[in-house]
């Protein structure tokens, strides 16, 4: 009874998290919930979404003495307008969106004027950033039959782009103004009806061309297909005719679309849309790379942005640090992870002060309880500098103590002196770069960095818009002299021995072919020798008779 007591102890602590569908009661949305002592409202997004799958995961997980409530909204600007109004205690919400209230930038067009149908959160000083979660991505998706492959073909067609307080909405606008269309025209080929559920639904029924949704890419899109799509025939259409599929938990899910539909695609983003794009510091260019979804052969390049968790600042410190450190524990993440299939890519995510003056102004956001867990320190702005060093400190002091690796580096001297040649080059021109370029440009950002932007530079082609100065493109054309002509003195010697010796081991096993054949063949009778002939002699080597006794 004991061991069996310990066991179940230990497969209880070890079960897997509980479905949401027999856990997880429906949601309300925000607005209907009233403030409780011990209760957070953590405001979320549309029904479907990654942020009510993480959502009704806190719910779930969170510590005993922490209540999470998540509630329905219609994303991002709705969740921050919550917050300043006291109606959320914690939301979800797009970098991109929240950059723009917390740099005191512009806000977009969309959100001015009386027949804006959502207004620019007031107060956003008051918004605070407890901690980043993880990527999301844009994702254009083009139905079947639409003959849609490309960003200008999405500007022929209507398109569903989700409420105007979700952040979908908002990333969707910044890309299509970047392709030349005006505000005026997004709203007129826009559709904004309907939660995910819906816009599946029309991009399925072929009722909308093309759909833009912002959310992570799934880890395994197998796990989104259990269990299995099921279809059902759609009322007054012919038999045969498929719908999407009844979801579980009524939670939409892209896996299927692309599973019931070969034909549905990702659209990509050429290069000229990506540059101008990447002027927005909160957007990055990732792949999507093929099989991420069923029947996904190709895969394509668009923007990325994170998602964060906030909060406001009248919320007590406690509260914070402890929605903060229930992310630090590995074995949660795992959970997590498991439960939303995504990766948590963001949870390191800091802020540099040193870098840029934007930076420390985002820095004045966090909220004061983790402040200093989310800006770098001094050890950690330098930690690769650090590693670096002691790598090479390292084998140096291997190299002085062991006679053999010190035999090894002195045979291969040369290659030794030209490939630490290169690293001084590369580190010599990456500071140039660094004083140079870095306060044009956050790829120069330190001499590490800048070193391995020079790199990127030179496989992209010499592209002239990655540098801003003369003196960094000077820099860069004599650091391209200079690294090129020694890597090619080590690979030129590095391949000239590689080839000596492969010419070597070649000819050394064909003159062994050689001699072999060479060899003659003198089977032994099975009558024996004859002629005076000794057992085991041959005719090139005889064996020579024993001596004769002497008397």
């Amino acid at each position: 009874m004991f061991f069996a007591g310990i066991a179940g102890a230990i497969l209880g602590h070890l079960a897997p998290l509980p479905t949401f569908a027999d856990t997880t009661p429906p949601l309300e949305h925000c607005r209907k919930l009233r403030q409780q002592d011990g209760v957070y409202r953590l405001a979320t997004g549309p029904k479907g979404g990654s942020y009510v799958k993480l959502g009704q995961v806190l719910m779930s997980m969170a510590p005993s003495d922490m209540k999470i409530v998540p509630c329905l909204t219609d994303g991002t600007l709705e969740n921050i307008d919550l917050l300043t109004h006291g109606e959320a205690e914690f939301a979800i919400a797009q970098q991109d969106v929240l950059h723009i209230g917390w740099s005191k930038e512009p806000p977009p067009k969309y959100t001015e004027g009386e027949k804006a149908k959502v207004k620019w959160p007031g107060h956003f000083e008051d918004v605070k950033l407890v901690r980043w979660l993880y990527s999301e991505r844009l994702q254009i998706i083009a139905g079947p039959h639409s003959y849609v492959t490309s960003l200008a073909d999405v500007t022929k067609e209507r398109f569903w782009l989700g409420p105007e307080g979700g952040g979908t909405y908002a990333t969707a606008v910044e890309v299509l103004r970047a392709a030349g269309m005006s505000l005026e025209e997004i709203k007129q080929k826009a559709v904004t009806d309907g939660d995910f559920d819906t816009a599946n639904d029309a991009l399925y029924n072929r009722s909308v061309p093309v759909i833009f949704r912002t959310t992570p890419v799934p880890l395994d899109y197998n796990e989104d297909l259990t269990p299995p799509c099921k279809v059902r025939h759609a009322e007054g259409q012919p038999t045969g005719a498929f719908t999407l599929p009844a979801q579980d938990d009524d939670r939409p899910n892209l896996t299927c679309l692309f599973k019931l539909e070969s034909e549905v695609q990702l659209v990509g983003l050429d290069n000229t849309i990506l540059k101008r794009l990447r002027q927005n510091p909160s957007y990055v260019v990732t792949p999507i790379y093929r099989n991420t979804y069923p029947n996904q052969d190709d895969g394509i390049l668009t923007i990325g942005v994170g998602a964060a968790l906030i909060t406001r600042d009248t919320v007590p410190d406690k509260a914070v640090t402890e929605l903060y450190g229930f992310f630090d524990s590995r074995q949660t993440v795992s959970q997590i992870q498991d439960a939303m299939n995504v990766r948590l890519d963001l949870l390191n995510k800091k802020f540099d002060r040193t870098l840029e003056e934007d930076q420390a102004m985002l820095v004045d956001a966090v909220h004061p309880a983790v402040r200093d867990q989310l800006t770098l320190s001094f050890a950690e702005r330098h930690t690769l500098l650090a590693e670096l060093g002691t790598f090479v400190l390292l084998l140096l002091c291997f190299a002085l103590w062991h006679r053999g690796f010190r035999s090894i580096l002195g045979n291969n001297a040369k290659y030794v002196a030209t490939a630490s040649m290169i690293l001084v080059a590369c580190g010599v021109f990456g500071l140039i770069l660094w004083r140079v370029e870095g306060p044009f440009t956050s790829a120069f950002d330190n001499p590490v960095v800048a070193a391995w932007s020079l790199i990127v530079y030179f496989a992209q082609g010499l592209k002239t818009d990655a540098l801003v100065t003369s003196r960094g493109q000077f820099t860069a054309l004599l650091a391209l002299a200079v690294i090129a002509t020694l890597v090619h003195t080590f690979s030129s010697d590095a391949l000239g021995r590689l080839t000596n010796l492969s010419a070597n081991v070649l000819g050394r096993f064909f003159r062994n072919e050689e001699k072999e054949r060479e060899k003659p063949s003198s089977p032994v009778s099975s009558a024996g020798p004859t002629n005076g002939e000794t057992l085991g002699a041959t005719k090139d080597f005889p064996i020579a008779p024993a001596p004769k006794p002497v008397h």
